[in-house]
């Protein structure tokens, strides 16, 4: 995944003393460790979007719902179709 979204690992690497990023930030992002759960792993961008205990919750909902628009339930359609040469959309 990119590395390049403002996760505290990415502003860690950053901030140097006396910098703009060490004015805005100091200390308080701890190394880089996520401050959302209490693994004490690195705020990532996997971490945030795949690992961490505190966003659970939306991504089960998230896989749920993609789930079912890719078994066609949700909205009676399923995925819509792209017709890339017309440059159309058509629902199935």
């Amino acid at each position: 995944m990119a590395d390049k979204l403002p996760t505290y690992k990415h502003k860690e690497r950053l901030r140097r003393e006396g910098n703009s990023y060490d004015n805005m930030y100091g200390e308080n992002i701890a190394g880089g460790i996520c401050k959302l759960c209490d693994a004490g792993v690195e705020e990532t961008l996997e971490h945030v979007m795949c690992e961490c205990k505190h966003g659970k919750e939306e991504r089960t909902k998230a896989l749920r719902e993609v789930g079912s628009l890719w078994e066609g339930e949700a909205g009676g359609g399923g995925w819509p179709m792209v017709d890339y040469i017309n440059t159309t959309v058509t629902d199935l």
